[in-house]
């Protein structure tokens, strides 16, 4: 059979820690046991889940989506082993979900609902630059 590997998962609990090792790719479709597994778990009160994900060969943010369902209501979970593109996802993770840096210069001023701002034909809108703001060093 040619197509992408199926997904595989197993499990344990011991402790009321959750150990799951996954292997294959996961996506949109392919993450649902997952989901309905760590649903199950945190039924039944598990708080702590194990993740091996040496194994995945592709995942999306579908993965990241089970993840961070799974945190909710307090429950942990921490990465026992990543492959390249687990990795990969989780840098980008925290890139995204990172506060952004300040942002210096004019402040913008507010969008009105449902208008779309327009200027008269034939005025040139002022820059930053013209309003006397600067880059800083």
């Amino acid at each position: 059979m040619n197509g992408p590997p199926l997904p595989r998962i197993r499990s344990t609990v011991r402790d009321g820690v959750l150990s799951v090792s996954l292997a294959g790719e996961f996506d949109h479709y392919s993450c649902a046991p997952l989901r309905v597994l760590l649903d199950g778990a945190a039924a039944l009160g598990t708080r702590r889940l194990v993740l091996d994900a040496a194994e995945v060969e592709f995942c999306d943010s579908a993965l990241l989506d089970v993840l961070e369902r799974w945190s909710r209501g307090g429950r942990r979970w921490e990465l026992a082993a990543a492959s390249r593109s687990v990795r990969l996802l989780l840098e980008l993770w925290d890139r995204v979900r990172a506060p952004l840096p300040p942002v210096s210069g004019p402040p913008r001023p507010a969008r009105r609902s449902g208008r779309r701002a327009t200027r008269p034909p034939g005025r040139r809108v002022p820059s930053a630059a013209d309003r006397g703001w600067r880059p800083g060093p």
